[in-house]
């Protein structure tokens, strides 16, 4: 799909120079790992005539929020969406179950806020191909930004170019990703979610049964995770007994103001324990 940009022309691709990867922690968006929309952000960087480079406009710049928001004719009013449903379903090629015997899979017609992630993060859409902007829709043959997550060819000796992100879900194969869309065995007990039941061998004792819940922002930020909630057909934040489970979002903040580490991650990538923030042991009971 293409989007029509009418009075918004891409004017010309401009040289930037290299920049880190990181997303400082509780920083927020800008000029983070989900900034697409400023000059310098390393994710619009694209190979044209083999020199990367970022598309800019002279004028009127995409809006920082555009690329996942509007304002006016959302796809959905719940987050305002302003890109399209993911169209495939995902499952793990190599498992149709974790070892403890909790189900695998996610539908295609899966609402969790997972489905929302891999819309861009399987490679399949392409970053700049939002719903709606600047009142025109999706009618014309003009595209402001084409990169596509894992678009980036390999490195060439020498190159100082920012790398970008691995595709998560490529043609639906999660293979290799950590389980997502769920049930959590919140409070020690057996959940429900995703129409699935913990697996029978799942050793209840191996979870947290209360993990901290990540909070605050910039410094005061509190390592921890986010965990949803599956009744009826929605599904929301928040734990509720026997039907709590986990998303994409439940390890990584995408607006990384709740981050406390690089990858917008609610805890930290390096540790020994939970309570010095590691992430894995904010919900696996494996060293305390």
């Amino acid at each position: 799909m293409k989007f029509s940009l009418n009075k918004l022309v891409i004017a010309t691709v401009l040289a930037v120079p290299a920049i880190t990867m990181a997303s400082t922690g509780g920083s927020g968006m800008l000029g983070g790992r989900h900034d697409f929309a400023s000059a310098t952000s390393k994710f619009l960087y694209k190979q044209t005539n083999g020199v990367d480079g970022t598309v800019v406009t002279t004028a009127n710049k995409v809006g920082l929020c555009s690329f996942c928001h509007t304002p006016h004719s959302a796809s959905s009013t719940a987050l305002l969406w302003n890109r399209g449903a993911p169209t495939q379903a995902y499952a793990w090629a190599d498992a149709t179950a974790t070892t403890g015997g909790t189900t695998l899979g996610i539908a295609s017609t899966y609402v969790g806020p997972t489905a929302k992630c891999l819309a861009c993060h399987d490679g399949s859409v392409a970053v700049g191909d939002v719903g709606n902007y600047m009142s025109q829709s999706r009618t014309g043959n003009s595209s402001f930004n084409t990169y596509k997550v894992g678009d980036r060819a390999a490195e060439a000796v020498g190159d100082t170019a920012p790398k970008v992100t691995k595709k998560v879900g490529a043609g639906g194969d999660m293979t290799g990703t950590h389980p997502v869309g769920v049930p959590y065995p919140f409070g020690g007990v057996v959940n429900s979610y995703n129409g699935v039941d913990t697996g029978t061998n799942v050793v209840l004792g191996d979870y947290v049964a209360a993990p901290t819940i990540s909070s605050g922002t910039g410094v005061d930020t509190v390592a921890g995770v986010k965990l949803y909630n599956h009744v009826g057909s929605a599904i929301t934040a928040g734990a509720i007994a026997t039907k709590t489970g986990i998303e994409c979002s439940s390890c990584h903040d995408v607006h990384n103001k709740q981050s406390v580490d690089d990858n917008m991650l609610r805890g930290k990538q390096a540790g020994s324990s939970k309570a010095d923030g590691y992430l894995c042991l904010q919900c696996h009971a494996k060293a305390d």
